[in-house]
């Protein structure tokens, strides 16, 4: 090799390690983007369950035999994984049932989701054959 076409090799070796270099921090960002929305993923499982969780505690809140119709339902719930759930209910009167619209919203680590389900208690002695 000439004397003149080493200074050549230099600089075709440092482009090819730029570029090298450029597939690697590429690869490092790819990484660390889907560990966070794996993370993220995570997170809002864990609110969607809360919420769920509240949801469910509604029910049995308003299927059990000592709840009186026409009580309202509020509730902070917290549970071992430290996820959150609020749960708050609005009351309507439709015909001669009840109608809960229950709301709750659940929350884990900056996370939040928020569900709502509708329920209707049909009052003693107006049940109907459908």
């Amino acid at each position: 090799m000439k004397n003149d076409q080493q200074g050549n090799a230099v600089i075709l070796v440092l482009l090819i390690m730029l570029v090298c270099s450029a597939f690697i921090m590429a690869a490092l960002n790819t990484a660390y983007v889907n560990g966070r929305i794996v993370y993220w993923d995570r997170c809002s499982l864990q609110a969607w369950q809360a919420a769920d969780a509240g949801l469910a505690w509604a029910h049995c809140q308003l299927a059990h035999p000592s709840f009186a119709p026409g009580d309202s339902l509020q509730a902070e719930l917290a549970f071992p994984n430290g996820a959150h759930c609020t749960v708050s209910s609005s009351l309507q009167m439709v015909g001669t049932d009840c109608q809960y619209t229950v709301t709750a919203t659940g929350s884990y680590q900056g996370a939040s989701y928020q569900a709502s389900r509708n329920f209707i208690i049909v009052l003693p002695g107006q049940e109907t054959l459908l």
